[in-house]
This record gives structure tokens, sequence and C-alpha cells, in this order.
């Protein structure tokens, strides 16, 4: 049903009119793409980046990371890896090796740079590489320090900070991926009458950890993303087969954490050859044609 001439008057306008239309050079006039968000992570060697680069169209990768190197020098590559592919490296010191003020300007630098590329008419994706380094220079301009924060308050103007970016992200029109590492998980030690233990030197409730990963970097991700995913790595293997045992080569693949648009999806895993930003798409966006992903059929 066409929608009242009244409401593009007011600016109400079509769910698909939402979307940006992006020009690029290399198209002989604008398409629309589809907008997503997706944040990654995952131990090291787990394939985040190669994920990444196989998403279509033209990508401006931000390299905070200093480990994506490794990516480039396989002589292998599989076929989905995109090759229009600019990338930005960007390598701030580790945390103890420069003063607040300097952790300061590498954070303004990152920032200014993944704005400019968010920007860009140029691309159509954009990939943070390091999300989580981003965020911990982020904190050391801040605090000079990561740890031994006191409040949890002290936070707010960074938290503040890390929404307009990823506000500014989505507001681009592109396809936008953030790589995150893990870490250890922790979990609050309880007495026996139920309430928490309390550290005696600082006061904050003691913590152990569980045995499993989580995210690191900024906390209050879970709203702001269309999509998490896990990166998971299988080495290569024998298997039985009934009476057969066979050689299973080393895989890579991917666990939906949280998925906004159809929350069945969440827990469902990709392998192998599935393991792509196609086979994502298609397996979330079913109804979405692919050219609205910059795939070219």
């Amino acid at each position: 049903m066409a929608l009242p001439a009244s409401f593009e008057r007011q600016g109400f306008v079509s769910p698909f009119m939402t979307r940006h239309k992006i020009n690029l050079g290399t198209v002989q006039k604008p398409i629309w793409l589809k907008p997503l968000l997706v944040g990654q992570e995952g131990m090291t060697d787990c394939g985040k980046t190669e994920f990444a680069l196989s998403i279509p169209g033209v990508i401006q990768m931000l390299s905070v990371d200093r480990n994506f190197q490794g990516v480039f020098d396989n002589p292998h590559p599989p076929a989905h890896r995109n090759p229009n592919i600019g990338i930005k490296v960007i390598q701030p010191p580790l945390q103890g090796q420069a003063k607040t003020a300097d952790y300061g300007e590498y954070y303004k630098l990152i920032r200014a740079s993944f704005y400019e590329a968010l920007e860009s008419k140029d691309s159509t994706c954009v990939f943070l590489d390091g999300d989580s380094d981003f965020w911990e220079i982020h904190i050391l301009g801040y605090f000079g320090k990561t740890t031994q924060i006191y409040p949890q308050t002290r936070y707010a103007a960074p938290y503040a900070d890390k929404r307009a970016q990823i506000a500014k992200a989505w507001d681009s029109g592109k396809i936008v991926f953030f790589s995150n590492k893990v870490k250890d998980s922790y979990e609050t030690v309880y007495k026996a009458d139920g309430t928490p233990e309390k550290d005696p030197v600082n006061g904050e409730d003691m913590r152990r950890k569980t045995g499993g990963k989580e995210r690191q970097g900024f906390k209050d991700q879970d709203y702001l993303w269309d999509m998490q995913i896990s990166h998971m790595f299988r080495p290569a293997r024998t298997q039985k087969m009934g009476s057969r045992t066979i050689q299973v080569p080393m895989e890579w693949g991917v666990k939906i954490l949280k998925c906004k648009h159809d929350m069945e999806k969440v827990g469902a895993e990709l392998w192998g050859e599935n393991c792509n930003f196609r086979g994502l798409v298609d397996l979330v966006y079913p109804e979405v044609p692919l050219e609205r992903w910059g795939f070219k059929l």
C-alpha cells in the first residue's frame, strides 16, 4: 500500500527509503545498500580479519591491531577475499610506554581516521581491526591506566563518546565491522550467607576466573550492534566415519551470539566454505537480495 502523500511532506518514508544510496566510481548509477554493524570477537588466529575481508564492495580497513600482517602474507588466500581493500595502520604505544597525553592524541587520531572512512563516498565497508585496542587507548587517554578506576561512574564520558562513534557508524549507511580480542571471564565470589566477598584492599567485590572467555573492550555494545559473532578454529584431525578413518583439514568457523534481525539464528554456526560474509547474510537475511550487500552476480 502506498503511503499517504502527507507522510513524505512530514519526512516519513518507507523502510526501504531509509537506506543510504551510495555511488561508487565503478558503478554507473547509485545503488541502495543495506547497512549492517557487526561485532566480532575471538582468540588470535581464529579468522576475524579474513572474515571481514570477505565483505564485497570497497573496504577501508583501519588497523589498530599489530597482528594483521600475517593474513596478507598467506600465499593461498581464500577465494572469497575481496581485493578492493585500502589499509591505514595506526599503532599506538603499548600501556606504560607513553604519557597519558600521548595516548589521548593517538585516540583522537584513530577516531578522526575512523570518521573519515565512514564519511568517504568511495567505500561501502569500514573495518575497524582492533576495536578493543582502540578502547584501551581511549581509556589510557582519559585516565593513564585501564584498571582500578573507581568509581564506575568515571567511565561516563568515555562511554558516551564510544556510543557516539557507533551511532556515526550506523548513520554512514555502510557495512561496518569491529574486531575485538577476548580475555578470561570472571565471576563474583559469594560468602556462605550469599553476600559478595570483599577485597580487603579496595573494598570491591572479589572475583575469580570462570574458565570461559569474554570480549575485551567497550562493555555496552549489546544494544548497539546488529549482530555479534564469535570466531572459532578447529585444527586438522582424524575422524571415524563408520569403519573408515578420514583426515579432516583445519577449519575456521563463526557462531552467532546476538542477532537483532532474527533471534532464532542465535547459536547457529558456519564452518569451512560457509564461514564468510556471504554465508552469514545468506543465513540471517535470506530475503535480502545479495546485490543489496554489494555482491555482483
